[in-house]
């Protein structure tokens, strides 16, 4: 929590809550493909990676200094 808050700083609070959901989004498809926790394995299909990827690229272009 306080690592966080010493965070926003740098990067501006649109980025940081995109950075937590694409950090959490991305922490759930690696427990999704390696079943952990006891959770039934899926598979990482285009889709899903395009998302990912989606995501990722969106938090690059929302912390982008002008």
């Amino acid at each position: 929590m306080v690592a966080g808050l010493l965070f926003v700083d740098r990067v501006g609070t649109g980025a940081f809550a995109g950075l937590t959901i694409t950090a959490n989004i991305l922490m759930s498809l690696t427990i999704d493909k390696f079943g952990w926790f006891g959770m039934p394995e899926r598979s990482l299909d285009a889709a899903r990676l395009v998302g990912a990827a989606l995501m990722v690229c969106g938090i690059a272009l929302i912390a982008a200094k002008p």
